[in-house]
C-alpha cells in the first residue's frame, strides 16, 4: 500500500490510474504498424494472468476433489460454487440451470478475479520490476480490466450472443416440434426469435403494431446488455477514481502548513482505507449483479412468456 500511495499521492490526474496502457511492441518487419502496440496492454496482461490463476486453481481443485480433506481454500471455492448455482443459477433459469452452469460460473469467477487483480497495485510493481530490469518498461502489467469498457462491453456481448442464440435454438425446437423440417428452422431462426418477442395479439392490432413492438423488444435486449456493460465499467472506475482524489489530498495537506494539514491527512487516510474495504465488497457484489443478470436475461430468451 506505501507504494500505491506514493504513486498516486503525486499524481493529479486520478485517470491515469484506472486508463490501460497499451504494451509498446515493435513489429518483426519494422515500421509502424497499427497492430504495434495495440496487440496487448496492462488491462490485457491481467485478464491473461486471472484467466491462468483460475486455470491453475480449477486444475488443483480437481485434483483435491477426491481427497477425503480438502483444505479451506477447496471448501471456499466450493462455497462459491454453490452459491452460483443456488442463487443466480437456479432461481434466473430454474430446471436448465445447470446446463448453463460451466458459463455462469466461469463469467462470475473471472470477473471475480479482474476484480480482485485490480486492487493489488501490479502496475506499481510492474514499474519498480522495469526500473531494475528496463527490458520490460514497455511491458506493464496492471490496472482493473473491469474498469474498461472495452472488456465490459466484450463480456456483454457474449451474454448477448447467447440471449439471442438460445432464444433462436428455443424457438427452432418448437418449430421443428410442430413437424416441419430442422433445416427451415434454422433458416427463419432469428424472425422467429424475433417474433417470439412480441405479446400476443389478433387482428388489425397484431399487423399495425407487431413491427414496432418487435423493434422495440429488440432494442430492449440490446439495452440490458448495454447496461451490463456500462453498470461494471462505472462501478469499478468510480472506487479507484475516489480513492485516488482522496490519496491526493493527502500529498496536497503536506503542502500546506496549519491546521489543514492535521484534519485533511488523517481524514483522507481513513476515507482511503474504507474506500479499499468498499471496493473489496464491491468486487464480489459486482460479479454477482453481472452473472445474475446475465443468467435472468438467459432464463428470459429460453423460457419465453409469450
Amino acid at each position: 500500500m506505501t507504494l500505491l500511495t506514493t504513486i498516486l499521492a503525486v499524481s493529479e490526474n486520478p485517470i491515469e490510474h484506472v486508463a490501460d496502457r497499451p504494451w509498446k511492441t515493435t513489429p518483426p518487419l519494422g515500421g509502424d504498424h497499427f497492430w504495434a502496440g495495440h496487440v496487448l496492454s496492462s488491462h490485457i496482461a491481467v485478464m491473461i494472468l486471472a484467466a491462468v490463476l483460475l486455470t491453475i486453481v480449477v486444475l488443483i481443485a480437481a485434483r483435491l476433489r477426491g481427497i477425503r480433506v480438502q483444505g479451506k481454500g477447496y471448501n471456499l471455492l466450493e462455497v462459491l460454487v454453490l452459491f452460483v448455482r443456488d442463487f443466480i443459477a437456479k432461481p434466473a433459469l430454474h430446471g436448465k440451470a445447470y446446463r448453463f452452469m460451466p458459463f455462469l460460473l466461469t463469467l462470475f469467477f473471472f470477473i471475480l478475479a479482474c476484480n480482485l487483480l485490480g486492487m493489488i497495485p501490479l502496475l506499481d510493481i510492474s514499474h519498480a520490476v522495469a526500473a531494475k530490469v528496463p527490458a520490460l518498461e514497455n511491458y506493464p502489467v496492471g490496472g482493473t480490466p473491469t474498469g474498461n469498457i472495452w472488456m465490459t462491453g466484450s463480456l456483454a456481448t457474449m451474454t448477448f450472443l447467447m440471449i439471442v442464440g438460445l432464444g433462436m435454438a428455443e424457438q427452432v425446437r418448437h418449430f421443428v416440434h410442430k413437424g416441419r423440417p430442422a433445416i427451415l428452422g434454422w433458416a427463419i431462426g432469428f424472425f422467429l426469435y424475433l417474433k417470439s418477442l412480441m405479446p400476443p395479439m389478433t387482428g388489425v392490432v397484431k399487423i399495425l403494431m407487431a413491427p414496432l413492438l418487435i423493434l422495440l423488444e429488440f432494442i430492449g435486449v440490446l439495452a440490458k446488455c448495454f447496461a451490463l456493460a456500462v453498470r461494471l465499467f462505472a462501478n469499478m472506475n468510480a472506487g479507484h477514481i475516489l480513492l485516488a482524489v482522496l490519496l491526493y489530498f493527502i500529498w496536497y495537506s503536506t503542502t500546506q502548513a496549519g491546521a489543514m494539514a492535521l484534519l485533511v491527512a488523517p481524514s483522507s487516510i481513513i476515507g482511503s482505507v474504507a474506500i479499499n474495504l468498499l471496493e473489496l465488497l464491491v468486487a464480489f457484489i459486482q460479479a454477482f449483479i453481472f452473472t445474475f443478470l446475465a443468467a435472468l436475461f438467459i432464463g428470459m430468451s429460453v423460457n419465453p412468456q409469450h
